[in-house]
């Protein structure tokens, strides 16, 4: 369900907004702050944000300033609202990096139709997944390139990706297939935001592939809840009889007929604890290394990387 992020410190219209927008099968995060909004922004991860400009203590146009700043944020649209109608006012938002301005009162089908126009912009740019609404590529990519750049914080990556992903696919179609991308998704999501601060990210890079980046010394504790979340969920979409089983029984990729067990989850870790992590590429050639060391463990696992700079 697509999230969308109402700030407005009047109260009327903020419930005027949301409940129009939730009847049209949006889900809402509302809230009268924009300091409790940069907070709570990062926990919920929402598709698109509306902000009044003019609010006690930080701004509409500070809070948007400070989004953009953000890689995690950056990329999310904003549309301002506000009872200002002078071009200077129209341009400071527009110069802070919104994407929209609409003036008060609102109509609430303009809003509606402004709302539709921005989502469709990011599914289009590919900065949101449009099953999971988890940063996507380019979001990744734009977190990846920041911790790049601030290499003196000592941080982990988690590369998650699904084991036996596309025999189920296969065996119980696509409609299905995306319900254990969504498990995952919800996984990753919960697990990251129970201790979530200014380095915590999920990134849906396609498929079954997932990214989280974490604190270093989180990052194992965070490996084994999400494993033990995913492998709670995961029996409840399997079929009764597949589920006693153990198994489903379908092509392989080479068309041979074969068993294929419960899906499980593999999880590779890389820090720059021991080794300087210099680009994106790297982040993504390491990870990928030790996800498949990690697939080659009996069930869901994780594995991390010890080399240093020195080792091959």
């Amino acid at each position: 369900m697509v999230k969308i992020f109402l700030i407005d410190d009047d109260r009327t219209n903020l419930e005027l907004s949301s409940a129009f927008l939730r009847a049209r099968g949006y889900e809402v995060i509302t809230t009268h702050s924009a300091q409790v909004a940069m907070v709570q922004i990062l926990r919920v991860c929402p598709d698109l944000i509306v902000s009044d400009v003019a609010m006690p203590g930080m701004s509409g146009i500070e809070l948007c300033i400070a989004l953009r700043g953000d890689a995690r944020t950056a990329l999310i649209p904003l549309i301002f609202i506000s009872g200002f109608t002078a071009v200077e006012d129209k341009i400071a938002c527009f110069e802070a990096g919104g994407d929209d301005y609409i003036t008060k009162p609102l109509e609430m089908r303009e809003l509606l139709a402004r709302i539709m126009v921005q989502l469709r912009k990011v599914e289009e740019r590919g900065v949101i997944n449009s099953l999971t609404h988890l940063p996507g590529g380019r979001m990744v990519e734009s977190m990846l390139h920041m911790l790049v750049q601030r290499s003196e914080r000592t941080f982990a990556v988690l590369y998650a990706d699904l084991d036996s992903f596309k025999a189920y696919n296969d065996y119980y179609g696509f409609a299905r297939g995306n319900q254990v991308i969504q498990l995952l998704a919800d996984v990753l999501r919960e697990v990251v935001s129970q201790d979530a601060d200014d380095l915590s990210f999920v990134g849906h890079i396609g498929g079954d592939d997932f990214i989280v980046i974490t604190h270093l010394e989180r990052a194992e504790a965070v490996c084994q809840r999400i494993i033990a979340a995913f492998d709670g969920g995961i029996p409840s979409l399997y079929d009764d009889e597949d589920l006693a089983r153990s198994y489903i029984h379908t092509k392989s990729r080479q068309g041979v007929a074969m068993d294929f067990p419960i899906i499980t989850l593999s999880i590779g870790g890389i820090s720059n604890e021991h080794r300087t992590l210099d680009s994106v590429l790297q982040i993504g050639q390491l990870s990928a290394e030790v996800k498949q060391a990690a697939k080659l463990m009996r069930g869901s696992s994780y594995c991390f990387d010890h080399r240093h700079d020195d080792t091959d």
